[in-house]
């Protein structure tokens, strides 16, 4: 329990949370108990769905386990926050991937170069300005297909 009394707030913000729950559905009830009616929940975490997940596969920030215990698809997100009690008011990927893919190619550099100099090389040459500008129009188009490595949902308490 969060430790509010029922209805008693008008909105809460589960940013990278929800992945690390041991039960995301009993966590997400207990944000309908202390919500409001029409009290708002915004809910940002992974999405099992994006490019990046695909892209890196085990090596994706979102299967950063022991840490990360559910990864969500959009459709499971919509399913869940539906059965807990709220109605689904958009689902989309607002941020640029940029930080989470250098995460995944870092966790990808750890388990397949064992040269340190060379993993070095090839993280710093990803951080760079130039590969970060070179990236801009596929992060763009990612966030608007909807395929960024994380997902944000807004609901309201029905």
């Amino acid at each position: 329990r969060l430790g509010f009394a029922s209805a008693s707030l008008d909105a809460v913000t589960l940013w990278t949370v929800l992945e690390h729950v041991a039960d995301p559905a009993q966590s997400l009830g207990e944000c309908a108990r202390v919500l409001r009616r029409g009290g708002l929940l915004v809910v940002r975490t992974t999405a099992a769905d994006s490019w990046g997940a695909r892209l890196y596969g085990p090596c994706w920030l979102g299967y950063d386990a022991p840490r990360v215990l559910t990864v969500f698809s959009k459709h499971t997100l919509r399913r869940m926050l539906l059965d807990a009690g709220f109605g689904v008011a958009r689902i989309a990927c607002y941020f640029s991937d940029y930080y989470p893919f250098l995460w995944s190619l870092r966790n990808l550099c750890q388990a397949h170069i064992r040269a340190i100099p060379l993993r070095r090389l090839v993280l710093s040459s990803a951080r760079s300005w130039p590969a970060r500008l070179l990236s801009l129009p596929f992060f763009a188009v990612q966030s608007v297909l909807g395929k960024n490595s994380y997902v944000t949902a807004v609901a309201f308490k029905l």
